[in-house]
């Protein structure tokens, strides 16, 4: 089973914004929630994400990277 199988439509909606980079807040704005929401959603992706194995988790694992670099100001946002 796929990892985007494994998630809701919603989390799939919010994993795409993350593999664009977007914060937490651009997401919240995008899809008219609250940004405590969109941390929520993506709290709930990166559970899932954890569960993952196979090819596919390294480059989900890495988009999910990416986006708490960039949410957080970390090293690495760049990748």
């Amino acid at each position: 089973m796929s990892f985007e199988a494994r998630l809701t439509r919603r989390e799939i909606e919010i994993f795409r914004r993350l593999l664009e980079l977007q914060t937490n807040k651009e997401i919240a704005e995008a899809l008219g929630v609250s940004e405590r929401t969109a941390k929520y959603h993506v709290s709930g992706i990166l559970a899932k994400a954890r569960r993952i194995e196979g090819p596919e988790a390294g480059a989900n694992r890495l988009a999910l990277y990416k986006h708490f670099a960039r949410q957080y100001n970390l090293p690495g946002k760049d990748l």
